[in-house]
């Protein structure tokens, strides 16, 4: 009788470290960057891989997350909208975020599935009024303090990052910090973004490896179902060259996520 006791709270226990892994809240992220080319704080929320995921009606949740941090400017790396979906929420989501905010977006491997979701996503952005940055950029000001945002496609449907890198990289600035908006972190881009010199690298794509098991395996498969990625989420750095993954937002995946979270990410830019 005592080893069926034993045996049955194992299994519960099972049960519910199981629960506990499949069920995670939504996470906020921060992260904080020092650097000698800001004098002032400068504040971004990171939003990644929503895939048209809600977060309550209108995504109250999200929004009201998105506002305790009080960004100066909400910074989109891609997959938000999604070509099999109406993408209600996401646009739910940006509607109220371009009233409050401004709002600055790649394009990720589902918004450039085919040629034809790619114009369909660029028109959604531009109608919406996000500033969609293709192998382009902006010049952010906040409180006297300068941002080069740069943004490229992702490469799906259209040209390589390294060509991208190659044809943006006149529009770096030589004062100001540099910061690239990009999808993919995967090895070989992780390697162009710290060959260019960029100071800030914000990316996503990874969906924090579907499965963690911190601080052990920080992420178990890619999207490309590659086993163990090398930056599957998180801060990484080299060569002076900072990269933040965000796990992104998506909570319905074909790939059940374990033991990792949805996260919104706010990166902070402080003074060195």
């Amino acid at each position: 009788m005592k080893k069926h006791r034993i045996i049955t709270l194992l299994i519960i226990l099972f049960i519910v470290y199981i629960l506990a892994g499949l069920i995670g809240p939504l996470t906020v992220r921060h992260y904080r960057v020092k650097t000698d080319k800001v004098s002032g704080r400068v504040t971004f929320a990171v939003i990644s891989d929503l895939h048209d995921t809600a977060y309550g009606e209108k995504q109250k949740r999200l929004i009201k997350k998105i506002d305790a941090a009080a960004p100066d400017a909400v910074l989109m790396t891609g997959d938000i909208l999604d070509e099999n979906s109406e993408n209600v929420s996401s646009r739910a989501l940006i509607s109220e975020l371009v009233k409050r905010y401004p709002v600055y977006a790649v394009t990720g491997n589902h918004e450039c599935f085919t040629k034809a979701v790619k114009k369909e996503a660029i028109r959604a952005y531009e109608e919406m009024g996000v500033t969609l940055l293709c192998a382009s950029c902006a010049d952010f000001t906040v409180r006297g303090q300068n941002v080069c945002i740069i943004g490229i496609d992702d490469p799906v449907n259209g040209k390589s990052i390294e060509t991208q890198l190659k044809s943006v990289k006149p529009l770096m600035s030589d004062t100001a910090l540099n910061l690239l908006l990009s999808h993919r972190p995967e090895e070989n881009e992780f390697s162009a973004y710290v060959r260019e010199g960029y100071d800030l690298v914000l990316s996503g794509h990874m969906h924090g490896g579907q499965w963690r098991f911190p601080p052990f395996v920080n992420g178990l498969i890619a999207p490309d179902r590659s086993l163990f990625p090398d930056h599957a989420g998180g801060r990484y750095e080299k060569d002076g060259t900072v990269v933040i993954v965000s796990r992104g937002l998506a909570k319905n995946t074909s790939v059940p996520r374990f033991f990792n979270a949805p996260e919104l990410v706010i990166v902070d830019l402080i003074p060195e």
